[in-house]
C-alpha cells in the first residue's frame, strides 16, 4: 500500500450511468491518488463512483465510499463504505444537508467528471465551500451557479481540464501552493 501522505481525502464525483469515456478518467484518477498516497472518497455507487474507487483499489489505495440511502448497493472497489440516510441531490434530508455536502465538505480538493443534476449539487457546496476542482469530461455548472461564474471565474477554483494527465499536473501544483483544507462555512442558498 502506498504511503499515506495526508489524512483528509480527495472527492472523485461524477454520474452514477456508465460512461466509457469518463469511467477510464475516473479509474486513471483513482490509481494516480493512490499511487500519490491519498485516500479517495467517493459516493460508493456505480459510474464514475465505481471506477474511481477500482482504479484506486488497484493501485492499492484506500477509497472511502458514503452512500446516500441506507438500503443503497454499493460498488465492489470500495475499501469503506457509510451508508447514511442523508440523501442525495432528488431527496435530501433537508435542502442543504445531504451525503453530496458531506463528500464535498470532507474533501481536500474534488475532481468532477461528466456528471449530471448530482454532480451539479455537490459542485454547489465546493463552490461555497471554498474548495478547488478540476473538472473533466465535461462536468457541470454547479447548481445555481453559471459557468461563468464559476468555471471561468479568475480565481480558477474550478479549473476545466482537457485531460486526467493535465488535472493531475494541475492537482500536483495545487498541493505545491500549500492551499490549506478549507473550512470555509457554507451560507445558505439564496
Amino acid at each position: 500500500m502506498p504511503q499515506l501522505v495526508s489524512p483528509i481525502p480527495v472527492a472523485v464525483i461524477g454520474s452514477s450511468k456508465p460512461n466509457p469515456e469518463n469511467d477510464a478518467i475516473a479509474r486513471d484518477i483513482g490509481g494516480s491518488l493512490a499511487e500519490r498516497g491519498h485516500t479517495v472518497i467517493c459516493g460508493g455507487r456505480q459510474g464514475v463512483m465505481a471506477a474511481a474507487a477500482e482504479g484506486c483499489s488497484r493501485a492499492g489505495g484506500l477509497c472511502i465510499g458514503i452512500l446516500p440511502n441506507l438500503g443503497d448497493s454499493p460498488n465492489n472497489y470500495c475499501s469503506v463504505i457509510i451508508a447514511t440516510d442523508l440523501g442525495s441531490a432528488g431527496n435530501p434530508i433537508c435542502e442543504d444537508v445531504s451525503r453530496n455536502r458531506v463528500i464535498v465538505r470532507a474533501a481536500l480538493c474534488i475532481f468532477a467528471i461528466g456528471g449530471e443534476m448530482g454532480t451539479a449539487n455537490e459542485l454547489r457546496f465546493a463552490w461555497e465551500g471554498g474548495k478547488y476542482v478540476f473538472g473533466l469530461g465535461g462536468a457541470p455548472a454547479p447548481e445555481g451557479y453559471t459557468r461563468k461564474v464559476t468555471w471561468e471565474h479568475p480565481s480558477r477554483r474550478f479549473l476545466e481540464c482537457k485531460s486526467a494527465p493535465e488535472a493531475l499536473t494541475a492537482f500536483d501544483a495545487f498541493l505545491q501552493s500549500n492551499v490549506v483544507f478549507s473550512t470555509t462555512a457554507i451560507s445558505p442558498r439564496r
